[in-house]
């Protein structure tokens, strides 16, 4: 038996119609879609919604890349790139310099490195910085103690 695979976007409606009191079975109905699949989807996070990743406005779009990479093929300049898609010129060149060279640079190969970049698990300041650890927690037990005088 093979199985449909469910799509991000059909994820995020389950989330979002789990999260205002839909049941399951309307659920399912509504994206025509077996009961199980869709309680599967939930049961798999433990009924909490999960964090999707998207992208910041800030980094550099799968568009933008295509155009550095035409550009960079026509032998365009930093510079004349960086102006020509609305860039400053650091960011054109640390994107070349992180995906290759003016000669290698690829969009998609840069776009899915990128991608998986941002991806990467990082620790929590506070287990790694004990001096932070600590002000925090003094800072936390002032709090407490001066609101049960209220």
């Amino acid at each position: 038996m093979s199985r449909i695979a469910i799509s991000v976007c059909e994820q995020k409606e389950i989330w979002n119609r789990f999260k205002n009191g839909e049941s399951v079975t309307d659920i399912a109905q509504y994206l025509e879609r077996s009961y199980s699949t869709c309680l599967n989807t939930i049961k798999s996070n433990g009924g909490i919604k999960p964090h999707f990743q998207q992208r910041s406005s800030k980094q550099l779009s799968i568009r933008e890349r295509e155009e550095i990479s035409r550009l960079l093929a026509l032998g365009l300049s930093i510079r004349k790139i960086a102006k020509a898609i609305g860039r400053s010129p650091s960011t054109i060149s640390r994107e070349i310099n992180r995906n290759g060279t003016k000669e290698t640079y690829r969009a998609i190969d840069a776009d899915k490195s990128a991608y998986i970049r941002a991806k990467r698990v990082q620790e929590c300041k506070l287990s790694t910085n004990g001096k932070l650890r600590i002000v925090v927690s003094n800072k936390l037990k002032k709090r407490l103690v001066s609101q049960s005088d209220i």
